[in-house]
């Protein structure tokens, strides 16, 4: 399925394929530092969403929920099942000693609608460029 999300909103292919470091995942995960939650349907992976929890270095007291990835197969994006995803993922960060989450979505997509929606608001932008 990563390779599914990838094709799907990798922009950048000329540069980069995919290549998870599947390892750093295991050693997150052991280190409490990790939190990835599947969404499944019938029994069958749909979606997934991974978040890693992290302390800014300009405040050992805020520990953030970041998501890395989140997905879900075009099929079950109606219905409420990613909105479902994003609270789950929230829960359990907050359960995690979270206190902030941050969602990385491209402009005008479902995704940034979906976070405007729900009272996310955009705190910077990322720019970028191959080099």
């Amino acid at each position: 399925m990563a390779e599914e999300h990838w094709l799907e909103l990798e922009g950048d292919k000329w540069c980069s394929e995919l290549s998870v470091d599947w390892p750093s995942y295991v050693e997150m995960e052991a280190e409490g530092s990790l939190i990835s939650l599947a969404a499944r349907h019938g029994g069958e992976l749909v979606g997934y969403s991974v978040t890693i929890l992290c302390t800014p270095l300009y405040s050992d007291e805020l520990r953030t929920g970041v998501n890395s990835a989140i997905f879900l197969r075009k099929e079950h994006r109606c219905g409420g099942l990613g909105t479902r995803m994003i609270l789950a993922t929230e829960s359990a960060a907050r359960q995690a000693g979270a206190k902030m989450m941050t969602w990385h979505a491209k402009p005008a997509t479902s995704m940034a609608h979906v976070m405007e929606g729900m009272g996310y608001e955009v705190k910077t932008s990322n720019y970028s460029r191959g080099i």
